[in-house]
Order: C-alpha cells, then sequence, then structure tokens
C-alpha cells in the first residue's frame, strides 16, 4: 500500500551570539526577548529590550573577567546575528550589555555558574537619554566624561536686526 506523506518544514532562524568579537552560547531567556518601540517625549523613539538574559560557560567567564577588572565600566559590545532576515539581508543587532543589572548565579551541582545582564542599543543613544537634564558649561575645558577639550572661542558675529514690541493688558479698578 502507498500512501502520501506530507511533511512540513518551518524555518527556524539560527541565532549566533557574539562578546566582544567572541561566539558564545545561545543565552538562557532569549527565546522569551520581546523588541518593543516606545515613542518618546522628545527624542524619538525607543526600542528596549524587554527581558534580561543569562549567559553561561565562555559568555558568563567572558563578562564574568571583564566585570571584574572594569567593574561596571566595561565596555563588552554584542553581536547577534541570523540566518534569517528581512528585504534579503540577514538581521544584525550590535548593542552594548548592560552591567548595571550584572547578577551572578551558582548553577546546582556544578562547578559552573551563570551571569545576568541585559542590553542596551548603543552607548551613545543611552549616554544622550541619560543626560538630558544635565547642565551644560559652555566654558569648560572638560567634556562630560572628563576629557580635555579646546575652550571656546568666542567671536562676535552680525546678526539681522530684529524689532522687540512690549505689549500689555491693564484692568481699571476704580475705588471711587
Amino acid at each position: 500500500m502507498q500512501g502520501l506523506f506530507l511533511f512540513t518544514f518551518a524555518i527556524m532562524a539560527g541565532w549566533k551570539f557574539y562578546l566582544n568579537g567572541t561566539e558564545v552560547e545561545e543565552p538562557i531567556g532569549w527565546d522569551a526577548i520581546e523588541f518593543t518601540a516606545l515613542r518618546m517625549e522628545s527624542h524619538g523613539i525607543d526600542q528596549p529590550f524587554s527581558t534580561e538574559l543569562r549567559f553561561y560557560n565562555k559568555g558568563a567567564k567572558l563578562i564574568k573577567a571583564l566585570y571584574d577588572t572594569q567593574f561596571i565600566n566595561a565596555d563588552i559590545t554584542i553581536l547577534i546575528t541570523s540566518d534569517v532576515g528581512y528585504n534579503g539581508s540577514p538581521y544584525s543587532f550590535e548593542g552594548k550589555v548592560n552591567l548595571a543589572i550584572y547578577q551572578e548565579h551558582n548553577v546546582c551541582d556544578t562547578d559552573s555558574w551563570e551571569v545576568t545582564v541585559g542590553i542596551i542599543d548603543d552607548n551613545f543613544r543611552e549616554q544622550f537619554k541619560s543626560r538630558q537634564d544635565v547642565d551644560i558649561d559652555l566654558t569648560s575645558t572638560t567634556d562630560l566624561n572628563g576629557n580635555a577639550i579646546a575652550a571656546l572661542t568666542e567671536r562676535q558675529i552680525r546678526m539681522h536686526k530684529q524689532d522687540l514690541y512690549l505689549q500689555a493688558n491693564g484692568k481699571n479698578l476704580d475705588n471711587s
């Protein structure tokens, strides 16, 4: 007896994860991650990741080594690539590891451990957002990171004239 068998194959994305250029295992929590787009009041669109990721083995060792020597200031780049793309281009995301939420977890009955971190889109945008309420001293010779910068050169420039008018409203209250 001959039969017809129909097999359905779903194309699943193959993801690769790189920390500072080193390929690491897929982190725990990646399957639950969600990307959202939030409209900001005055600074465009924010696209935060919805969850934290737990790295283990090679990824955890790399993150822990940098965290132990540089603490929260460690600059760890994360590159996430996929073999499935959009409009013919493979998906690729490059961001930074957020060490502000760093946590270590010992894995039961083994010598290994896991490290929980977050992901931020890029360092420049995050610094911009965190500094939007900082007063800027235009005469300072250091930038916000403490790096030396050249003194501001003041120049006089001729501008088009602008007439200014003062307008007021008043109310006469006669008490007699």
